[in-house]
This record gives structure tokens, C-alpha cells and sequence, in this order.
């Protein structure tokens, strides 16, 4: 079983980083202000408008998302204005949200079962293979980053929850996840719709586990709003 996350985890990397720099051709202008704008910020700390380490660095006329943009400092910064430095950022985002799917469906439907984990591998290779998801893990557009840190709060979140009685460590979990999911509000525009949706629809379904942790509820709530404000 081990060889078969292994198996996923190395597909969906191969795909998403081999050939960055051709493939998909040309360099479209808003991966390359995300370029510009993390050299600027790496060299100086200073956007190419040169605002200071600003909360939303400004691209033509608008702002950039900062998770991303500020993501990309360490690899533009590495490697050069080129195109695979900035899409492989891309690249590890889009990764990283296919690992962090097969434990988020590992923990909802496999975890309490007896067997392989059909979910966890099922929905790994599912999208480690789809095209909206590949195509986006290959091109620096702040959206990939979106998916990646609402599964991040979304497994956090489940794990802090779990049926029975509250364990150590929930609290932790809880006040993580509240981070996460505060900081996907930085990440893309939807997020500020989609996010508080999902997060209500979750801890419905798991209102009796919270109930059980009010404290942890409490803890989780302010953190999240205070990274959101």
C-alpha cells in the first residue's frame, strides 16, 4: 500500500514538473508580474510599484493575491526571472494538494474501515490525473494555491473533530486549521464565498464533536478571526 502513495505521489509530481519551462508554451503576462513582483520583493522587500512589503502587491491596476506571489520569492529568487522558476511554485502547490486529498479522504472514509484505502488512493490519482487541477498546477496563476490550504484547514479541521471523546492535541488541530482556512481568504477572491460555505457545511456535520470542545471552538474562532481581519 505504501508503494501505491508512493506510485500517485510520484505521477502527480512528474506531471506537474517536467518541462516547465516549454510546456505549456509562451509566458502569459500575469504569471509573468507574479515573477516581477516576487523578484522585486526578494531583492528590496519592495513591490515593482515600491510599496513596501505591501498586503497586496499591485500588478496592472490591481492586486496580486499575496500567497502566492510571496510563495514564489525563494524560487525566482533561486533560479531567475524565467518561466519554470515561477511555475514550479505552481507546480509544488498543485503537489502538495494532491497529498494533502488522499489524507483528507483517508481520514473521512478510511481511516474507520477495515481494508485498503480505496478512497485515499482513489481520489489522489483522481486528481493527480485532472486536467483543470494538472493544467493549473502548471501555470503561475495565484488560484492553485486556493485548493492546496482549504484541504490543509478542511484535514485539520476533520482531525481535530474526530467522533468520540476530545483528545490531545484537538485543540491544537482546530486553531491550525483556523489559520489555513483564514489564510485561503489571501489566496484567491472566491475564497472569501467559497471558504465560509465549506467551513459551515463541515462543522455542521460534526456539531455533536463540537459541541464536546467548546474550549477548542472558542480558541479556533478567535484565531480565525484575527488572521482574517
Amino acid at each position: 500500500l505504501a508503494v501505491a502513495f508512493v506510485l500517485v505521489a510520484l505521477l502527480a509530481a512528474g506531471l506537474r514538473l517536467l518541462g516547465l519551462e516549454t510546456a505549456p508554451p509562451g509566458f502569459y503576462c500575469d504569471e509573468a508580474s507574479i515573477a516581477v513582483n516576487a523578484d522585486a520583493l526578494g531583492r528590496t522587500g519592495r513591490d515593482e510599484h515600491g510599496v513596501l512589503l505591501p498586503l497586496w502587491p499591485e500588478a496592472f491596476g490591481w492586486g496580486l493575491n499575496p500567497v502566492f506571489v510571496y510563495s514564489a520569492i525563494p524560487s525566482v529568487r533561486l533560479f531567475g526571472l524565467r518561466p519554470a522558476a515561477v511555475r514550479s511554485v505552481a507546480a509544488l502547490w498543485g503537489l502538495a494538494a494532491v497529498l494533502l486529498a488522499m489524507a483528507f479522504a483517508h481520514e473521512l472514509l478510511d481511516r474507520e474501515r477495515d481494508g485498503p484505502p480505496v478512497a485515499a488512493l482513489t481520489t489522489g490519482l483522481l486528481l493527480a490525473l485532472s486536467p483543470w487541477h494538472l493544467f493549473s498546477s502548471r501555470v503561475a496563476f495565484e488560484a492553485i494555491s486556493l485548493p492546496t490550504l482549504l484541504l490543509a484547514g478542511l484535514l485539520l479541521f476533520a482531525q481535530g473533530t474526530r467522533p468520540g471523546l476530545p483528545r490531545p492535541g484537538d485543540t491544537r488541530r482546530l486553531a491550525l486549521a483556523a489559520l489555513f482556512l483564514a489564510a485561503t481568504l489571501l489566496a484567491y477572491g472566491t475564497a472569501k464565498l467559497s471558504t465560509p460555505l465549506l467551513v459551515v457545511a463541515f462543522a455542521w456535520s460534526r456539531r455533536r464533536e463540537l459541541r464536546a470542545r467548546p474550549r477548542a471552538v472558542a480558541l479556533a474562532v478567535l484565531v480565525g478571526l484575527l488572521a482574517a481581519s
